[in-house]
């Protein structure tokens, strides 16, 4: 699953008109399914904007430090770790 709505972070213009789809959903997905994809593409937008600061200076970031609400996630720290490195 991929949610694109997430992308409002890099276009905050034009938000009124944002529209979103979720794939392959069936009739035994729910709602720990929708929020664990939620969780795992916040983390792959951290990768993608990590990547591109690495990128851009030329410097390998060695280490990741979280503060605020989401990292009181298990998973998605996890996650995030597992995707980083």
């Amino acid at each position: 699953m991929w949610f694109p709505l997430l992308q409002v972070w890099e276009h905050p213009i034009g938000i009124c008109m944002l529209r979103g789809a979720v794939f392959g959903l069936t009739r035994d997905t729910g709602k720990a399914h929708l929020a664990k994809a939620t969780l795992e593409s916040l983390a792959y937008q951290t990768k993608d904007i990590l990547k591109a600061m690495e990128d851009d200076s030329g410097i390998q970031l060695k280490h990741l430090r979280v503060d605020g609400g989401a990292c009181a996630n298990n998973h998605l720290m996890q996650f995030q770790r597992y995707i980083r490195f």
